[in-house]
């Protein structure tokens, strides 16, 4: 739960493996370290990387399965944080099966596996039934189990697809559950993505306010968590609270031109991750501010660019709602024909209010 001191252990693990010289140990700490130090970004991720593949190496030799199994459920983790969302889902599901069907269990790293690949197939978004019956099915499991880290990752994504079937009382009910279930001291990744499932629900509902402020008072404590080096929270911190101040911009909630610098920002901070999704955040986040602005011009082509982002990096439910914008802004013949389509694919995926979701 603490990354740091997890880290810490991990390569302290690694450290006492190589001193005493027993290979599968070896192997295991470079199954947990290598993909730990390859999301540090620069020369520790090359290191990573090369741990990664000595650790393969060595389970392959020593004709461990369940290493394989582990090395799988990390390897899909680095994917999916990294925004490789089909490769990192489907890696992830074939450390399942191995984990499950060949090893007898291990069912803390399946957890996390599952955990995984339900998150790279919301921003898929290719399938809401498939993601509420995985998201079911590890419900189900971890509340048997009394395992309180899976069932708050269920409910998260349990109150995702809620929303997308336009059940806002369930989706808050699931959002509000996972609040209480992680009740634990200090600032764990739990703590931001139960606020987000909160937040979600309330721009659904088109009412930021509350989720606005308390984003703005759990900020600093994010930061001194040092989440924020881990990509993928980055991006998603960063993108909620521009879609936040981006909604209070809307509803006319604050100052406004204060809350669109605010959202430009954010905007702009996303444009610095070197990652494909966020590229195509900072350019939604910017066409929102330039739309709200009266600059349709300069909004079209931005929301188009990142349409085009989102198709090439497999997140189509994010494409179309580009697109429906898009349509929308155009206004013309063009512009509706773009906006049919879009809201027969976001419809397609299982969204009961596609309108409504895009916004």
């Amino acid at each position: 739960l603490d990354a740091a001191r997890g880290v810490y252990f991990s390569i302290l693990g690694l450290d006492r493996a190589l001193r005493f010289g027993d290979r599968y140990r070896v192997a295991r700490s470079l199954c947990l370290v290598g993909p730990l130090l390859s999301l540090a970004g620069g020369p520790l991720a090359a290191h990573g990387r090369k741990m990664m593949e000595r650790g393969r190496a060595l389970a392959e030799d020593l004709g461990a399965k369940e290493l394989l199994g582990t090395l799988g459920v990390s390897e899909g983790q680095v994917l999916m944080l990294s925004g490789s969302w089909h490769e990192g889902c489907a890696k992830s599901d074939e450390a399942v099966r191995l984990l499950s069907e060949e090893c007898g269990g291990s069912a803390f790293l399946c957890n996390i596996a599952r955990g995984n690949a339900l998150r790279a197939l919301e921003e898929i978004g290719e399938s809401i039934p498939e993601i509420a019956d995985r998201a079911q099915e590890q419900y189900e499991a971890a509340t048997s189990a009394a395992n309180v880290h899976a069932e708050t990752a269920a409910v998260q994504h349990l109150s995702f697809a809620a929303l997308a079937r336009g059940d806002l009382d369930r989706a808050r009910w699931l959002a509000q559950r996972g609040i209480e279930l992680w009740d634990r001291e200090g600032f764990h990744v739990q703590h931001f993505y139960t606020a987000r499932a909160v937040a979600l629900c309330d721009l659904y509902e088109g009412r930021p306010q509350e989720s606005y402020a308390r984003f703005r008072d759990l900020w600093p404590a994010l930061r001194r968590s040092n989440l924020m080096r881990v990509p993928l929270t980055r991006v998603d911190a960063h993108l909620l609270r521009g879609q936040l101040v981006l909604a209070m911009a809307h509803a006319g909630a604050g100052p406004r031109e204060e809350l669109l610098e605010s959202c430009e920002k954010d905007a702009r901070r996303l444009a610095r991750v070197n990652r494909v999704d966020a590229r195509a955040h900072g350019r939604i986040l910017r066409a929102g501010v330039e739309g709200l602005r009266g600059r349709n011009t300069e909004a079209v082509p931005l929301l188009e660019e990142a349409a085009g982002i989102c198709s090439g990096a497999g997140m189509s439910l994010r494409a179309a709602c580009a697109r429906l914008r898009m349509g929308e802004l155009l206004g013309d013949r063009a512009g509706q024909a773009c906006m049919e389509d879009a809201l027969a694919r976001i419809a397609a995926v299982g969204i009961e209010e596609p309108r409504r979701w895009a916004s």
